[in-house]
């Protein structure tokens, strides 16, 4: 009679298991890796279209926006005058940055372009996305 060997022993199962626990650690470092870097270039490139915003703004006006000053006495003669001063420099970006049909007209009056802004998500200025 042939003595023949149908099953593993302990050791082949412990050995395989081992094998199999090192390949999924290196795969999820590996994964976790590519998210990162996923992550890395989205911000790279949410801080590029700031900087080409800023470009075009300035080219625009020949200025960079201003971020929360003090309005002119002669510039304060109704809300809507004074109200865009109190937007920060961001605002002042809007029409420059890569919105498509999501542009924000800020000429329009102080209490609509408010409520306008509440519901516009910009991805540019978003922490995940």
């Amino acid at each position: 009679m042939k003595n023949r060997q149908r099953a593993f022993t302990l050791v082949e199962l412990m050995v395989t298991m081992g094998i199999i626990g090192i390949l999924v650690s290196l795969l999820l470092v590996g994964v976790f890796g590519s998210i990162e870097s996923a992550r890395r270039m989205s911000c790279q490139n949410n801080l590029r279209q700031i900087g080409l915003g800023l470009l075009s703004y300035e080219s625009a006006y020949s200025h960079f926006p201003v971020g929360g000053k003090d309005p002119e006495p002669a510039e304060v003669q109704s809300m809507d005058a004074r109200g865009l001063f109190f937007f920060g420099p961001h605002i002042h970006l809007l029409p420059y940055l890569d919105l498509g049909s999501h542009a924000v007209d800020l000429n329009i009056h102080f209490q609509e372009s408010i409520g306008r802004l509440s519901k516009v998500d910009v991805p540019v200025y978003s922490l995940s996305q």
